[in-house]
Parts: C-alpha cells; sequence; structure tokens
C-alpha cells in the first residue's frame, strides 16, 4: 500500500502544470565576456605598439575594464540560470559596451563593428522574441548614432578616402545581415525547441504511461490480496450464522456480511 501511495504521489506531482521560462547559463554569458575583454585588450594594444597609429587608448582600455568589472561583479551576484529579462539586460550592456568602444575607434569605419552581430545573434538563439527585438532595435540606433558621432580612426596623415557609395553600401550590408542572421538564428533556435520539448513531453508521457501502468499491477495484485481475506470472512461468517440461533447475534452477522459484500464491490 505504501508503494500505491508514493506512486500516486509521484505521478499527480509530474502532472501539475509548471510555467517553463526561456533561460540562458550566466556562466556562457560570463565566459565569452572574459573572450571579448582579451580581445579587444590586444587589439587596442596591438594597434597602438604593434602597428604604430597614435590615438588615445586610455579611454578604449578604460571601456574594456568596465567590462571586466560588470564580469566579475555578476559571477557573484547573479544566478547561475538567467531569465529572459535579465538574459537581455546582460547582452544589451555588452551591446552598448562595444557601441562606446566602436564610438572611440572610428564608428561604423572601424572593421571590428561585425561583432555587433554577436549579441544580438546570441539572444536570438536563446531568448524571446520581444528580447531579441529590443536588441536588435539597440544595434540599429546604435549603429545611426556611430554614422554621425565617432572618433576618427588613427590613419596616416593622408587619411583614408572612401567613396560614399562604398560608406552607404557596407552600412546597408551590415543592417541587412544584421537583421537575416538575427531572424534566422531565431528560427533555428525556435525550431530545436520546439523539438527539443516535444521529445520532452513524449518522454513524460511514456514515463508516466509505464507509472500508471505498474499503479494498475499494484492496485490489482493489492486488490486480490484483499479479496482473499475477505472471501474468508463471509465464509465463516454464514458458518456462524448458520450455528448461531440468537436473533440479535443474526442481524450482526448479517450486516457483517453486506459489508464484506460491499468490500469486494468496492475493490472490484
Amino acid at each position: 500500500m505504501t508503494q500505491l501511495k508514493d506512486l500516486a504521489t509521484e505521478i499527480a506531482r509530474e502532472s501539475r502544470h509548471q510555467k517553463r521560462y526561456i533561460s540562458i547559463r550566466l556562466r556562457t554569458l560570463v565566459l565569452l565576456r572574459w573572450i571579448a575583454v582579451l580581445g579587444q585588450t590586444v587589439t587596442i594594444l596591438y594597434t597602438r605598439f604593434g602597428l604604430g597609429y597614435e590615438f588615445n587608448m586610455v579611454p578604449a582600455l578604460n571601456t574594456v575594464l568596465g567590462l571586466a568589472v560588470f564580469n566579475y561583479v555578476v559571477i557573484h551576484i547573479m544566478p547561475p540560470r538567467l531569465n529572459d529579462t535579465q538574459g537581455m539586460t546582460h547582452l544589451g550592456f555588452d551591446l552598448l559596451q562595444l557601441g562606446l568602444l566602436l564610438y572611440l575607434t572610428g564608428g561604423l569605419i572601424n572593421p571590428f563593428v561585425i561583432l555587433m552581430l554577436v549579441p544580438v545573434t546570441i539572444s536570438a538563439a536563446t531568448l524571446s522574441l520581444r528580447s531579441t527585438t529590443i536588441l536588435l532595435g539597440l544595434a540599429y540606433v546604435q549603429m545611426l548614432i556611430l554614422y554621425f558621432y565617432h572618433k576618427p580612426l588613427p590613419w596616416t596623415e593622408a587619411g583614408l578616402d572612401i567613396p560614399l557609395v562604398y560608406q552607404y553600401g557596407s552600412i546597408a550590408a551590415l543592417i541587412i545581415a544584421l537583421g537575416f542572421v538575427t531572424l534566422y538564428s531565431f528560427r533555428i533556435a525556435f525550431e530545436s525547441r520546439q523539438r527539443a520539448q516535444a521529445l520532452t513531453e513524449t518522454e513524460q508521457q511514456i514515463s508516466k504511461s509505464k507509472k500508471m501502468s505498474a499503479l494498475g499491477g499494484l492496485a490489482a495484485a493489492a486488490a486480490h490480496e484483499l479479496g482473499t481475506p475477505l472471501n474468508t470472512l463471509a465464509i465463516i461468517t454464514r458458518d456462524l450464522k448458520r450455528d448461531v440461533k440468537r436473533k440479535a447475534v443474526q442481524k450482526d452477522l448479517d450486516l457483517m456480511i453486506s459489508q464484506i459484500e460491499r468490500c469486494k464491490g468496492i475493490l472490484a
């Protein structure tokens, strides 16, 4: 009977509806952010000392330092798994930090502007459509601002003369690529989540069916085990009724027989 109770409790618990939240691992974002900190630092130092370009690298390094400090702090205060809003906030911060760094190093002319795809693509693969749309909009707004406002790159004295047609084409290509990659990544991730959810639900149904089958087997065994002593009690009670002549006792025996039959009916 204890096994019956345990199985019934487990089935009831698994059948209870629970709301599912889209989440992303904090460890994943932290690791990607440390890679970004290392890559940005190496790029700034190589541009200044390796290529010999003269520019004020202190603000750029401070921007990278801010990213590193943010990454160190969130390790200690954020939960291991971030919900949709928290994940969007983290990726939004990454996007803003990259935008500030691009502002200090040439804006949209900086070839590393392509990295703006990274936070939005991660959002498309892991977060909801709402969060991805917000981040995509933030990326577009930053691109618009960077087109008009940015510090010049440290080119040679002659500078870099890029035709306007090429600049517009590059910007248009970046905008289209950002939208297309985001849409494609979100669609693929959405279909993968659907398949994973369908597989999980199927496995749960199979597990529930097995447990229900086991529960039915235990119930049948319990009914059989209880039916045997009830039959014995019924036979003994009828024998006692034939042997006992007192009407009061016979009424009690009739009541016992009726209750035994009722128990057998319940088991059946």
